[in-house]
């Protein structure tokens, strides 16, 4: 008998009860990244017995996972072994399958080992995260699903280019999981009401989701000068500098910072530098190099420690979503940004939640995906006009101040995790 969560509708206003004390959570971040291990830090300063796993696919990792002089006792952080391969044949959709695949069965072991009162798991794709829940659900752990996306989305925009056949019939296996996991999860934690939305168009009996939005660890990334140590190696300081810093893959369009840089070639003072790796940044070295714009810089990721002054050698950040992934997708980088106390430039869907909360409370300029146009006359603006981008950067880093203290953020987790501590046997 599966056991329901203790609320059906968390209440994310009341006052946090501390309910996860002394529960043995296991945290999973598919993603790598440095806000779930924030939260990780806190739960357990809290008196949660957390272990968290992540990972360690990246060449370097997106922060820094590991233990800290300052960790609790009952923190302990390590990494799950992917495929070696994994990022040279991860665009190759049968390869990636069975690689995540080789994770899961690794990652399973790992659960078994530890058993766990209950699993958090976040960013992972739907061959992980389905036999992962299902793991759970045979051996009476609770199950978080935390849905950074849901992946049947996302293999229907990657395999749209292919046979309608075969995107129909993958497209619905995946989506068919992506419920069943909805469905045999205590509660889903989703990013944003979109996928609130989606979860209630189908319908699924005694379902639990609730809305966190995702965040940065505002502390980690304090509002830097721009004469630094980083931007004078890269001899950056006395430059304006349109910086994107994050993967470049397949939901991006790069294509947009050549524009930029041909629009900027006359002026030797502006440069676009592209810290990236993926499929996108490499068809962007070998663009720019063929097309001969010296004032197109791409570099590889940087150490996790040295992304704080990365950021604050920008003048403008950037950041670009393609339309097909812009209503549910929301770029974590754009978050990091908002510390950065820097004006931010978008080539996102309107729709999208960071493009929302950039236009709402005015910490940048927005334009559509496919509006190049659009970009430039953006772009061009934030460098004409000095006091534009300083009111920009401001409030940029009030709001992340505001709504990305750890100490808020786990109370809503708290409250939306506040399970029994075992789930009876199915």
């Amino acid at each position: 008998m599966r056991v329901e969560p203790a609320i059906s509708s968390p209440d994310l206003e009341g006052e946090s009860q501390r309910p996860l004390r002394g529960t043995k959570l296991l945290v999973h971040d598919y993603g790598g990244y440095s806000f779930p291990l924030e939260l990780s830090r806190e739960l357990a300063r809290r008196g949660v017995v957390v272990n968290h796993l992540f990972v360690n696919f990246l060449k370097i990792a997106r922060t820094n996972f590991e233990d800290n002089a300052n960790d609790p006792p009952n923190l302990k952080i390590r990494s799950v072994r992917m495929n070696p391969h994994y990022n040279r044949r991860k665009y190759v959709f049968p390869l990636r399958f069975w690689m995540n695949l080789g994770y899961a069965m690794r990652l399973m072991r790992e659960v078994i080992r530890q058993d766990p009162d209950l699993v958090l798991s976040a960013d992972a794709p739907t061959e992980i995260q389905f036999p992962l829940c299902l793991l759970c659900s045979l051996r009476g752990i609770v199950f978080a699903n935390w849905v950074q996306d849901f992946f049947s989305l996302a293999v229907k925009r990657l395999l749209s280019s292919k046979s309608r056949l075969v995107c129909l019939v993958i497209g619905d296996l995946y989506g068919a999981a992506d419920r069943w996991i909805v469905r045999r999860s205590a509660v889903s934690i989703v990013i944003s009401d979109k996928f609130a939305s989606l979860i209630d168009s189908w319908r699924l009996p005694r379902v639990s989701h609730v809305t966190i939005p995702n965040w940065a660890p505002v502390e980690k990334f304090p509002a830097g000068s721009k004469n630094n140590s980083w931007g004078n190696r890269h001899d950056l300081a006395s430059r304006f500098v349109f910086l994107y810093s994050g993967t470049l893959g397949l939901k991006h369009n790069p294509s947009l910072f050549l524009d930029l840089a041909r629009h900027f070639e006359g002026d030797a003072g502006v440069e676009i530098v592209v810290v990236a790796e993926g499929a996108g940044a490499e068809w962007l070295t070998t663009q720019s190099a063929l097309q001969k714009r010296p004032n197109l810089r791409v570099l590889p990721y940087q150490p996790a420690e040295e992304l704080p002054e990365v950021l604050a050698s920008a003048d403008v950040l950037m950041a670009v979503l393609e339309k097909v992934a812009g209503d549910f997708s929301v770029p974590s980088k754009v978050l990091t940004y908002f510390c950065a106390q820097r004006a931010i430039l978008l080539a996102v869907p309107l729709e999208n939640l960071a493009s929302r909360t950039v236009l709402d409370h005015q910490m940048g300029l927005v334009s559509e995906p496919d509006n190049p146009a659009g970009f430039i006359e953006n772009a061009r603006r934030l460098y004409d006009d000095a006091k534009l981008r300083e009111g920009m950067g401001a409030r940029a880093r009030r709001y992340a101040e505001e709504n990305f203290r750890i100490e808020m953020v786990a109370d809503k987790f708290e409250r939306a995790l506040g399970l029994p501590s075992r789930a009876a046997s199915p």
